[in-house]
């Protein structure tokens, strides 16, 4: 992380946060379920062995799994169950990264008078869908931005307004007219950009799409695979032929019966029925207040935390470090070298020690034995550039248009992006409350640089501190030619290395291999969670973890689960490869 006169923070992360709160979620029975106690084969007390669960990787997604899998465990299996943290670096959070910055410029530690990061209970924050960064997103469509509708009637009205909807616009008539993808009948696969380029036209994939995926991604839609990314738009096809036609009645149909539920379907409808389960659980728990925050997160368009996500990882590993988990962090002791498979357990080796662990979660599949060796998948690298300016003064115009942001297609021609910036938030917009910058007349902005443009550069570049700063200002005063920025009064840039897997088209069946060798050998002793084999984002990977954690505590639990006749049902064990198994 490089800076200079630093006030702004920044809490990055690869996508954005959503409400899967792993300080939130209630402890949940199984679905139509109950549990009753059956003794071990072995007669052998679980309560008399010890239990190692190692989980490799200290970010969102190791801590979480931490997390869920101590409030699943039953409380007389505790006493006997270890839990290890292993990362390589010093601190834990993964890319969940924050800047503290004391008022008077000088960095601080313990989080005391600080410009952003205020002291006191964690608050979650809330922007509601009325609010600007809500309703105005925009395109890079030069020499302009581009506003994109944001509800029904933005829509007709940019029908009249935006050129590039009325260029788009046919071909989203004539969607359901076209042919169904013989692929579904062959399990195949096929990219992002040809999937909309065939359904949509190319002006769709080459300019909004390309830009999203930017913004999510910080990938090319040419190199990333439709059912990964896109799985309900792939699966509407598949049992529509249309994308508008399973929008209008896809929902109505099953309803009544008249269209068989998929997997994939079937797997949707479970994980919103857990959501609803959640927020119920939310609201009973916090009386009044939880009612009140689950309004408030219902109708959100974006949600933080103050201080940043890393306030969520910082709590949650004091919260495991209460409950007596270990933290080996550091290159000498938390980083990785190899790790056996070793009379039913795992060994777990690093610089300085080894460990042997009864079961293993790793966020990092790359270490795992090369008989469980994971599939190849790229990775991008994005840099972060974080600026704030002085605010212009009041009646003076605006340094840029309130709203979240703008995305820049890869259509744009390398004369209006020559630093191949992928998009530009409008932070002090987005989460205003976050930090107290607005009151102290600053302007915060981020730019996002690299990732899909440097995934052939092998490394991919290492640009300095006053380099990226200087393409940030450029592409700020080359799409902005009318502004004339002042001088930044803190600047932060940081380069986040392989942060985004990228999955290519015709994963599924590696990856389903994959899961298969991680369950035909480990028997539900070894899963892998986090980016590339979840959700994209803070949801996807806390989700992943509950599912992973919760599963491993139940198969030490020494429960069996019963359906409502009464007939056990097999122990769930889960390898974080489900996904990929719909």
């Amino acid at each position: 992380m490089h800076g200079r006169l630093v006030r702004a923070r920044r809490s990055w992360l690869p996508s954005s946060p959503s409400s899967w709160l792993p300080t939130s979620a209630p402890r949940l029975a199984p679905r139509r379920l109950r549990v009753t106690t059956q003794t071990r084969a072995d007669n052998a007390p679980e309560t008399d062995r010890t239990t190692t669960l190692a989980i490799v990787g200290a970010g969102l997604s190791g801590l979480s799994t931490a997390h869920h899998y101590l409030r699943q465990l039953s409380p007389r299996l505790r006493a006997n169950t270890r839990i290890v943290v292993l990362d390589k670096q010093e601190r834990v959070g993964g890319w969940c990264r924050a800047v503290r910055v004391r008022d008077d410029d000088a960095h601080s530690k313990d989080g005391n008078n600080l410009l952003v990061f205020e002291t006191g209970p964690r608050k979650i924050l809330v922007v509601p869908k009325s609010a600007p960064s809500a309703k105005n997103r925009y395109l890079y469509t030069p020499p302009k931005l581009t506003l994109l509708p944001s509800s029904l009637s933005s829509a007709f009205k940019s029908i009249l307004t935006t050129p590039l909807i009325r260029r788009v616009l046919p071909s989203l008539l004539l969607e359901p007219f076209r042919p169904r993808s013989p692929l579904h009948d062959q399990g195949g696969d096929e990219s992002v950009d040809a999937f909309f380029s065939r359904r949509f036209g190319p002006t769709l994939a080459d300019e909004m799409i390309s830009a999203m995926i930017h913004g999510i991604y910080a990938g090319d839609t040419r190199r990333l695979s439709v059912r990964a990314v896109f799985p309900q738009l792939w699966e509407a096809e598949r049992e529509w032929g249309s994308v508008v036609l399973a929008g209008l009645l896809g929902s109505w149909a099953r309803r009544r019966g008249w269209k068989p539920k998929s997997p994939w379907r079937l797997q949707a409808e479970q994980d919103t029925s857990e959501m609803e389960r959640i927020k119920i659980g939310l609201a009973a728990r916090h009386a009044e207040g939880g009612h009140r925050l689950v309004h408030a997160l219902e109708h959100a368009s974006v949600w933080g935390l103050r201080g940043g996500i890393e306030t969520l990882t910082d709590q949650l590993r004091t919260n495991l470090e209460q409950q007596g988990v270990e933290f080996w962090l550091g290159n000498d002791r938390g980083a990785v070298g190899s790790v056996e498979k070793v009379d039913g357990g795992w060994r777990i080796t690093t610089a300085s020690e080894s460990l042997d662990a009864t079961q293993l979660v790793t966020t990092v599949p790359q270490i795992l034995p090369s008989e469980l060796s994971p599939p190849r998948m790229p990775s991008a690298t994005v840099s972060v550039i974080n600026l704030s300016f002085p605010a212009p003064s009041p009646g003076a115009a605006r340094l840029f248009p309130p709203g979240f942001g703008y995305l820049i297609p890869r259509t744009v021609p390398i004369e209006q992006n020559p630093h191949r910036a992928l998009g530009v938030l409008f932070d002090s917009d987005v989460q205003p409350q976050v930090d107290s910058s607005r009151d102290r007349g600053l302007v915060k902005v981020s730019l996002l640089l690299g990732g899909s443009y440097w995934l052939d550069q092998h490394p991919p570049p290492s640009p300095t501190h006053e380099e990226l700063v200087r393409a940030a200002l450029e592409t700020l005063q080359l799409h902005f030619p009318a502004t004339r920025f002042p001088e930044p009064v803190h600047a932060f840039s940081h380069t986040h290395r392989d942060c985004i897997p990228q999955v290519p088209p015709n994963s599924l069946p590696s990856f389903r291999a994959f899961g298969e060798r991680l369950r035909r050998e480990g028997n539900g002793s070894v899963a892998v969670v986090g980016g590339g084999f979840s959700a994209v984002g803070v949801n996807g990977c806390v989700k992943s973890a509950w599912e992973v954690g919760s599963a491993m505590a139940e198969s030490r639990n020494g429960e069996v689960r019963r359906d409502e006749a009464g007939q056990a049902v097999a122990r769930t064990v889960k390898t974080g490869t489900e996904m990929w198994e719909l």
